[in-house]
C-alpha cells in the first residue's frame, strides 16, 4: 500500500501525449515525459514519485521503489517509471522506459 507521504495542490498540470502503436517493435513503444509543477515544494524525489502516482497515474502500478516503480498499460505494455525534479523543488517530471 502507498503511504501518501505529502500533499501538493496543483497550479498546472501538463501532461504529454501517450503514443501507442499498433504495430511496434519494443524500440518503438514509448510514453512521452511528463512534466508538472507543484504550489507546495517537494524537495524529495520519494515525493515526487507519490505525487505523480496519487495525483496524475494512469498506469496499473505493480512495483513501487522509492523513485522508481512499473506499470502496465491498458494494451498490456510495461514501463519502468522514473521521477525527478526539473529545476527546482516546485517543478518535476516523471519518464518512462518500456521493459
Amino acid at each position: 500500500m502507498l503511504n501518501v507521504l505529502r500533499r501538493a495542490q496543483h497550479v498546472a498540470i501538463t501532461i504529454e501525449a501517450v503514443v501507442i502503436f499498433a504495430d511496434y517493435t519494443k524500440e518503438d513503444l514509448k510514453m512521452e515525459t511528463i512534466y508538472w509543477t507543484t504550489e507546495e515544494e517537494l524537495n524529495d524525489n520519494d515525493f515526487v514519485m507519490n505525487d505523480y502516482l496519487e495525483h496524475i497515474n494512469m498506469l496499473d502500478i505493480t512495483m513501487i521503489d522509492g523513485t522508481y516503480a512499473e506499470g502496465v498499460n491498458a494494451q498490456g505494455e510495461k514501463f519502468e517509471i522514473h521521477a525527478s525534479g526539473n529545476g527546482d523543488f516546485f517543478n518535476h517530471k516523471i519518464e518512462f522506459k518500456a521493459i
